[in-house]
């Protein structure tokens, strides 16, 4: 199971966020990004690459999330 430690919330407007989050269990720790559309919707993205292709492209995460706890219970063993 995965420790989860949000490392930085950048705020894109009063309601939509991008976390860095921090995923470590004991054998790695690895980086993972979290784009959180008015606390309803939120994509997951594992590469900082993927960011940039939504924001410049458009192009969907292949994870998405319609609630917190979705997500929380994905992190946790991903």
């Amino acid at each position: 199971m995965n420790k989860i430690t949000v490392i930085n919330t950048e705020y894109i407007t009063a309601s939509r966020t991008l976390e860095i989050i921090a995923l470590e269990n004991s054998r790695r720790r690895r980086c993972v990004f979290v784009y959180n559309y008015e606390g309803t919707h939120f994509r997951f993205f594992d590469t900082l690459r993927s960011v940039f292709e939504f924001f410049e492209k458009g192009q969907e995460p292949s994870h998405s999330f319609n609630s917190e706890p979705e997500l929380d219970s994905y992190l946790k063993y991903y």
